[in-house]
């Protein structure tokens, strides 16, 4: 009837109104969406601007940095003495290439080498006077290897350094130097020559002169150095010692003692012995 297909036509133009305002609301949606997601952009964009402009602000305050110390020019931590230089003036360098070589002179250490027989008197902190071009130094022993190392004559030698308390700006590097160690020390011994002491199965003996005879005297050796020994039992600063003979000596070997004028009196050098020479 005509009352149905007019409610009928009132339905439809309701829901066609209905898709309309959901088309309308999609539509709407759909641009919100869009101004969002260009939002969302714009600041992940000014995100990474600012930090390309941090890095850029960096890199140009380490380049004004690296110019201006540049310009100061190279300045080290400590006083020494250049021993080498690779630039050349007006020479442009990359970073981190080596210009020259500066050597500590505050901190210099004297090197050599030492045969197991001085190592056995050589101990860390020991003192030292170190001869360098005519003038002398005080040091130390710092350092000994603890591995010993074969040198040109097939010779087992360890790696001993001494370093010098009071180095300076003075002092030549690579010059040789004459050392003396003082290995050990004692006051008011009883110093005899190294050369008068003589060894047999029995030990280390002295031939001294008594009564006109040569006399054995076993002794008890202490400290020495290249030169003296100091003698802990057997002789006293009286006796008669034969420094050296023409002849083969032997006991009940008449002799006469005449004194030494060339060696040290007692009491020198610590202490001493009555010195004499023999004439078999």
């Amino acid at each position: 009837s005509s009352d149905y297909v007019a409610e009928m036509n009132e339905e439809i133009a309701d829901v066609q109104e209905h898709i309309a305002a959901c088309e309308e609301y999609r539509a709407e949606m759909e641009a919100q969406k869009s101004t969002s997601e260009a939002s969302v952009l714009d600041s992940y964009g000014k995100k990474r601007l600012n930090a390309d402009k941090e890095l850029s602000d960096l890199n140009y305050q380490q380049t004004e940095k690296d110019y201006y110390t540049a310009k100061a020019g190279i300045t080290a931590e400590f006083d020494g003495i250049v021993t080498e230089c690779t630039a050349l003036p007006g020479q442009s360098v990359a970073r981190g290439v080596q210009l020259l070589t500066l050597e500590n002179s505050r901190d210099l250490k004297v090197s050599f080498e030492a045969s197991q027989y001085d190592l056995q008197k050589l101990e860390l902190g020991q003192n030292a006077d170190v001869v360098i071009a005519g003038e002398t130094y005080h040091g130390e022993i710092a350092k000994i290897d603890h591995m010993a190392m074969r040198n040109s004559s097939n010779t087992p030698m360890v790696g001993v350094e001494i370093y010098l308390l009071d180095g300076n700006d003075s002092i030549i590097l690579g010059l040789d130097a004459k050392l003396t160690v003082y290995t050990h020390k004692t006051e008011n011994a009883l110093l005899i020559p190294t050369e008068a002491i003589n060894a047999d199965k029995d030990g280390d003996f002295l031939y001294t002169v008594e009564e006109g005879a040569i006399v054995k005297k076993p002794i008890r050796c202490g400290i020495s150095s290249d030169v003296y020994t100091e003698i802990l039992e057997g002789v006293t600063e009286e006796d008669e010692i034969v420094l050296n003979s023409f002849t083969e000596l032997y006991e009940g070997m008449p002799a006469a003692a005449v004194p030494d004028t060339g060696q040290p009196e007692a009491g020198q050098n610590d202490g001493g012995a009555s010195l004499s020479i023999t004439i078999g």
